[in-house]
């Protein structure tokens, strides 16, 4: 219930007082005039009514929903200022902060006229209700400036491409009468409204976007800005695949590992055909059986420019690599080329005989070097063209090759052997030897040190656990000097 005597201003669940319910929850309503409550509540039961608890309700009113009025002002010059209306209020008041701002006429009217002080700068205008009690009801605040308002953020590409247009703009600022616009330098600007456009100089630049507002009694007192940097064209690195012997190859994959352009134009060389993938950043490629070579190249389109890479394809076969890469005076080897792709190798020998070839690849030959030495070349081969040349001349000289042959007089039998092997040489003096056999790659398939006496030596080798076919059997004394003899397993 309620003590007030005008009681009937105020409902519990809709009810005037003394309303009495089960449930420890009310809702209260207010029907009448502002005024000042004292709520009481009693807990009863079959036995009697408890103490009672009070709670006290003050009328108040609401705040202003709104203030109408410049919000920027000069010095020295009065404006007008109206509040909405608020609901009960016995009047409007208002205050100026700090109150060397201005002065305040008419206050007390939901209408006033405020003569802004010279040299005003900022403030704040705030105006609030009254109950019947004289109570302050919530006040409303606006903020007044005599320059306007610092502008928002301004919109537009960061990263403009040299040379380009481009247009920047902002949200309208209040009480703005133009705006101010600067571009980086060799940049210009065009525009002072909310929008502007810019056109960036040709070559890389980096700086700020900037604006201010300006109203009738000045300009904001700072600009806002964006960073800008000059966009370029990145660098898409380089086309990856296969680049030798391709020739015939179907399906062959070319790729960047950038993947970032809106558009990636690819084009192949005569001989191949671009089976698939155009405008992304991977392609597969048909070559045909007599592909000539060319190149691959892309071009990727990027905001500021087009990048591009290209990639020379060689339909012929990879320059061979040759085992063993040696030649020795006197000595005979079994040379094996190999190349990727190749379907025959031509030899161009000097200086020495050929007693082995494996055609029609030919990519087996055996010479026998002379006392001199000397020097050959192989091309690998395919339908698509030749290989560049591996070249090798002599390159390991068996130091007095011929004399130490005369002087040990090596002889090894027999041979053809089946097994066993003998060998003997004569040594003008005591001394230490080493003796190798090589099959016709150079691997090494059995070494043996010798403590050679002054005269003739004999040593026996078995044979029997290599496979058939050829060997060079290497006897070697301590200055590097060595006799080279073919052996031969059945």
């Amino acid at each position: 219930q309620t003590n007030q005597p005008n009681a009937g201003n105020i409902l519990f669940d809709g009810q005037q007082a003394p309303y009495s319910t089960t449930s420890p929850t009310v809702t209260i309503t207010i029907v009448g005039h502002q005024q000042n409550y004292n709520i009481i509540v009693y807990a009863e039961n079959a036995c009697g009514r408890g103490k009672n608890t009070h709670i006290k309700l003050r009328g108040s009113v609401s705040a202003p929903a709104s203030i109408s009025g410049p919000l920027v002002v000069c010095g020295g010059s009065t404006y007008t200022y109206s509040s909405s209306t608020i609901a009960n209020t016995t009047g409007y008041f208002w205050e100026l902060i700090p109150a060397n701002a201005g002065t305040i006429t008419t206050s007390g009217n939901q209408t006033v006229s405020v003569q802004f002080a010279p040299g005003f700068t900022n403030a704040q205008l705030c105006v609030n209700g009254k109950t019947t009690f004289n109570l302050n009801g919530p006040a409303l605040c606006i903020n007044i400036s005599s320059t306007a308002p610092i502008p928002g953020l301004v919109s537009g590409n960061t990263n403009p491409c040299q040379g380009a247009t481009e247009t920047y703009t902002i949200d309208p600022v209040v009480g703005a009468t133009s705006y101010i616009w600067t571009a980086p330098a060799g940049a210009s600007v065009s525009g002072n409204g909310t929008t502007a456009t810019v056109v960036f100089p040709p070559g890389s630049f980096s700086g700020n976007v900037c604006v201010s507002a300006v109203s009738a009694c000045g300009t904001s007192s700072s600009a806002s800005c964006l960073v800008v940097t000059s966009g370029s064209v990145p660098t898409i690195g380089v086309i990856s695949g296969f680049i030798n012997s391709i020739c015939g190859a179907t399906n062959v994959n070319y790729s960047l590992a950038t993947s970032d352009a809106s558009n990636y134009f690819w084009t192949v060389p005569a001989g191949a055909t671009l089976a698939g993938g155009q405008g992304s950043n991977s392609i597969n490629v048909d070559f045909s059986n007599t592909y000539a070579g060319g190149n691959i190249t892309v071009d990727a389109t990027y905001a500021c420019g087009i990048a591009n890479a290209s990639l020379a394809v060689s339909g012929a076969p990879t320059t061979p690599t040759v085992s063993p890469a040696s030649i020795c005076a006197n000595g005979s080897n079994l040379y094996v080329a190999n190349s990727s792709g190749a379907t025959s190798y031509t030899w161009t020998v000097t200086g020495g005989a050929i007693f082995y070839q494996n055609p029609p690849v030919n990519s087996e030959i055996g010479i026998n070097w002379s006392a001199g030495g000397g020097s050959f070349t192989v091309t690998a081969n395919n339908d698509c063209g030749s290989s560049a040349p591996f070249a090798l001349s002599t390159n390991c000289r068996i130091a007095g090759d011929q004399t130490l042959a005369e002087e040990l007089k090596a002889n090894v039998y027999p041979n053809p052997t089946f097994g066993k092997l003998n060998v003997d040489f004569e040594s003008t003096v005591e001394g230490k030897y080493l003796l190798t056999v090589m099959d016709m790659t150079g691997r090494i398939m059995h070494e043996m040190p010798v403590e050679a006496a002054k005269g003739i030596n004999h040593l026996e080798l078995e044979m029997g656990s290599l496979a058939k076919g050829m060997y060079m059997l290497h006897l070697r004394n301590n200055a590097g000097q060595r006799v080279v003899i073919r052996v031969v397993t059945e």
